[in-house]
C-alpha cells in the first residue's frame, strides 16, 4: 500500500545549462573619401551591441554588432583621424539540454581588437569576443514532508538550507544625459570616439520592490578646432530601475548583468554656447535573486506495525554566500617613441579572467594616447596579465566580474608609468547534497509480530548513538526512549546504559 503522504511545493528556477566560448571576427574597411591617407595605426576601440537574444529548442541565438572606432595618425600632416565601422556578428549556443522554455542570461564580452593597415586607405580590424550564456528552467518540486493520520509510521524530518534562484527578470529601460565638451567651441568640434562601460552596482530587494542601481561611464575623445592634440573626459550617468515584485523576497541577494542594445551621440550646443553631445544609452538588465530557504523534508522513515520500503532520491543543490571583492593594483612603464610630453588619454580593457593555482588572474588590454616632444600623436600599447594570489580557500569560489576602477598615467623617464586599479567580483557557492524519501510502501497484509520483542531493553551503547537509530532498529520511538531515561527534548544522541521500551 502507498502511504498518502502530504507535500509542500519548492519552485525555483534550475540551471539546466551553462557555456563560456570564443569568438572572432574579422572586418576590413576602407578610410571615408574625405579623409587623408594613414601613416599611422593609433588605437582600435568599441563595445558590444546585442540586437537580439532568442531561445529555441536546443539553443539560443544572439545576434549583434561591434561599433569599432579606428584612430591613426594621418600621412603628412598633424593631428589624429577616425574610422568608425560596425562589425555584425551572431553567437549560437547549441546544446540538447536547452528547451524552448528557457530562461537565457548573457553576455558578449569584447576581449580584443586589434587593427592593421593593409594599405594607406585600407584596415583590417580582427575582435575577439567572449560568449557566456547561462539557461534556467523555473521548475516545481512537491516534497513529501512528516505527517499522515493512523499510518503507524515515524518519520525523521530534515530541512536543506539552500539559495535557489527565485526570481528571473529582464527589464529594458533608456538612459540619456547631456555632456559638455570642456573648452570646447560650438563649431568645429570632432567627436573621435566613445568608450562606453555600463555596469550595475547593487540589486536589493525593499518592501516588495527591486531596486536595481548602476551607471553608465563614457569617455569622449574629441578634437577642437584649430588644436593638434584631442582631450579626454570621462562622464558619469547613474540610474536608477524599480521592479515590482509579486510577493516580498525575503533575505534576498541580487546580481544583474546588462546588455548594451543601443547607444546614439548627436553633437549639439550648450546652454554657454560650448559644444555639447546629447547620449542616449539602450539597455537590458538580467536580473537574478536567490533567496535564503530552508526546505524541510522525510530524512528517514519506519514502522513498528508493517514493513515499509522506502524509495529515496538524492539531490544536489549549492548555499551561495553574498558576493565579495577583491582590489588588485597593477603597475606598468610602457616604452615610449621619444620623450612623452603630454598624456592625452588612458584605456585599460579586461580580457579573460579566472581563478587558477591559487590566483585570481585577468588578462588586460593597455593603451595610452599621447604627444611626442614634436608634437605628434603617439600610442603605447601592451597586452598583459595581471595575478592576485588569492589569499583563501580557492573551492567553492566564483569569479563573477572583474572591473576596472581606477586608471592613471604620466609622463615618465623613459616611457609612461600606467597605474590601474581593478575590483575582482567573487562569490562562494557550498555544495548541499541531500536524500529525501520520495515515496513509502507499506505491507499491510503482513504485519509485524511484535511479540518477539522485549516489552524493555536494556543497551549498553558505545560510541554515540543517535537516538533516531536505536529507536528504528530496537522497534521504539524517539519520545518514549527520551521518557523512559529522562532526557531533555533537545537530546539527540546517547551513549552508555540505556533502558528502550517497545512501542507500536
Amino acid at each position: 500500500m502507498e502511504v498518502n503522504l502530504p507535500k509542500k511545493q519548492f519552485t525555483y528556477y534550475r540551471e539546466v545549462f551553462q557555456t563560456a566560448f570564443p569568438q572572432e571576427e574579422t572586418y576590413e574597411a576602407v578610410v571615408s573619401d574625405v579623409l587623408p591617407d594613414i601613416r599611422e595605426i593609433l588605437d582600435v576601440t568599441g563595445y558590444t551591441v546585442v540586437r537580439s537574444k532568442d531561445v529555441y529548442a536546443g539553443g539560443v541565438s544572439l545576434t549583434g554588432q561591434i561599433t569599432a572606432t579606428v584612430l591613426y595618425a594621418p600621412d603628412g600632416e598633424l593631428g589624429v583621424k577616425c574610422s568608425r565601422m560596425s562589425i555584425p556578428y551572431q553567437a549560437e549556443v547549441e546544446n540538447s539540454a536547452i528547451p524552448d522554455n528557457a530562461i537565457a542570461v548573457a553576455e558578449i564580452q569584447l576581449l580584443q581588437l586589434s587593427a592593421e593597415v593593409r594599405n594607406p586607405r585600407k584596415i583590417a580590424v580582427k575582435a575577439e569576443l567572449l560568449v557566456r550564456c547561462t539557461c534556467y528552467v523555473q521548475e516545481s518540486v512537491e516534497l513529501p514532508v512528516p505527517g499522515g493520520e493512523g499510518q503507524g509510521l515515524h518519520f525523521l524530518a530534515g530541512a536543506a538550507e539552500l539559495t535557489p534562484v527565485e526570481l528571473l527578470r529582464e527589464k529594458s529601460f533608456v538612459v540619456s544625459d547631456e555632456y559638455i565638451l570642456p573648452g570646447s567651441k560650438s563649431e568645429g568640434t570632432e567627436l573621435l570616439r566613445q568608450e562606453l562601460r555600463p555596469r550595475v552596482d547593487s540589486v536589493k530587494c525593499s518592501g516588495g520592490r527591486l531596486l536595481v542601481k548602476g551607471v553608465v561611464e563614457a569617455e569622449l575623445l574629441f578634437l577642437s578646432r584649430g588644436e593638434a592634440q584631442p582631450v579626454a573626459a570621462l562622464y558619469r550617468t547613474p540610474f536608477t530601475q524599480v521592479l515590482d515584485l509579486e510577493e516580498e523576497l525575503e533575505d534576498a541577494m541580487g546580481q544583474a548583468q546588462l546588455l548594451l542594445t543601443g547607444a546614439f551621440f548627436e553633437q549639439t550646443t550648450g546652454a554657454q554656447g560650448e559644444s555639447a553631445v546629447l547620449a542616449e544609452f539602450h539597455l537590458a538588465a538580467q536580473i537574478l535573486c536567490t533567496g535564503t530557504r530552508t526546505v524541510p523534508y522525510i530524512a528517514d522513515a519506519y514502522s513498528n506495525q508493517w514493513p515499509v520500503e522506502l524509495e529515496e532520491e538524492k539531490r544536489a543543490d549549492f548555499r551561495c554566500r553574498e558576493a565579495f571583492s577583491i582590489t588588485a593594483v597593477y603597475r606598468e612603464t610602457l616604452d615610449t617613441l621619444g620623450e612623452a610630453r603630454q598624456v592625452t588619454a588612458v584605456s585599460v580593457t579586461t580580457g579573460r579572467y579566472g581563478i587558477s593555482e591559487g590566483k585570481l588572474y585577468a588578462g588586460l588590454g593597455l593603451c595610452v594616447l599621447y604627444g611626442d616632444s614634436q608634437g605628434l600623436m603617439r600610442s603605447a600599447r601592451q597586452r598583459t596579465r595581471l595575478e592576485e594570489p588569492l589569499q583563501q580557500e580557492e573551492e567553492g569560489l566564483r569569479l563573477l566580474d572583474v572591473r576596472v576602477t581606477e586608471v592613471s598615467a604620466v609622463p615618465a623617464q623613459g616611457g609612461i608609468e600606467l597605474r590601474a586599479a581593478l575590483e575582482f567580483v567573487l562569490q562562494r557557492a557550498e555544495p548541499v547534497e541531500w536524500t529525501y524519501i520520495r515515496d513509502i510502501q507499506c505491507s499491510e497484509d503482513a504485519p509485524l509480530d511484535d511479540t518477539q520483542w522485549p516489552s524493555v531493553l536494556l543497551k549498553t551503547v558505545t560510541p554515540k548513538q543517535s537516538l533516531w537509530r536505536l529507536a528504528k532498529s530496537c522497534h521504539s520511538t524517539v519520545e518514549a526512549i527520551r521518557s523512559a531515561n529522562g532526557l531533555e527534548e533537545d537530546v539527540q544522541d546517547v551513549q552508555g546504559l540505556i533502558m528502550i521500551p517497545k512501542c507500536r
